[in-house]
């Protein structure tokens, strides 16, 4: 089979007004279809390589991160908090939802934004420090790596096409590595990590046609 490879040079992008992720030298990424053999094999292997990510329930921890999201929202200008609140909220005064557990000593919360899309803000753990944030695409599934990779998409409404972020998280902050314009991919089943920073993918197209990816970086 001969596989189709499409290559990219990445511009790193804050897309953030309330914290920032740091920039990155730009690098090459590639975009490959891979057999439905050579994806069944890394599939397989998806836990030497991923990370689990748990739901963290330290009240400490908790009361951290509900302060520095309250400190970070009232920073905003009154119609730009408009969009934001947590999801799962059970607090009248100001709810959290479920705190995300990341490697790095990274943790995580969900928040709705704008036109029915989310995004994860994350903070240092032990301090509760806000460090960024990025769309949720990937969050929500938690695929992130052992070395603290995460992938984050954001659908077009053009076309069948997807925007693909991978972001490193750390202590010290959230850096943009690596970014897939326009990949051919809109529905996925199964996403994992394997060796040497590579991403699979396996889903379909425009519903027409079955793709196995790996995104490399």
């Amino acid at each position: 089979m001969k596989f189709l490879t499409t290559t990219f040079r990445i511009s790193a992008v804050v897309l953030l007004t309330v914290g920032s992720i740091s920039r990155s030298a730009a690098q090459t990424a590639r975009v490959q279809e891979v057999s439905a053999d050579e994806f069944a094999r890394a599939y397989a292997q998806r836990s030497r390589y991923q990370a689990k990510v748990d739901t963290l329930t330290f009240p400490p921890i908790r009361e951290k991160v509900r302060q520095s999201t309250r400190e970070k929202l009232s920073a905003l200008e009154a119609s730009d908090t408009a969009p934001y609140y947590l999801l799962k909220s059970t607090d009248p005064e100001f709810a959290i939802g479920p705190v995300l557990k990341f490697p790095s000593r990274v943790v995580g919360v969900i928040m709705s934004c704008a036109f029915e899309e989310c995004e994860c803000w994350f903070f240092r753990e032990y301090n509760g420090r806000f460090l960024a944030k990025t769309v949720t695409g990937g969050v929500e599934e938690r695929c992130v790596s052992k070395e603290g990779y995460l992938m984050a998409w954001r659908g077009h409404g053009y076309d069948a096409n997807v925007d693909i972020s991978i972001y490193h998280l750390k202590e010290d902050g959230v850096q943009l590595v690596a970014e897939f314009p326009d990949v051919p991919i809109n529905g996925w089943d199964c996403v994992c990590w394997g060796a040497d920073r590579t991403l699979y993918i396996g889903g379909e197209h425009n519903e027409f046609a079955n793709k196995n990816l790996k995104l490399s970086f």
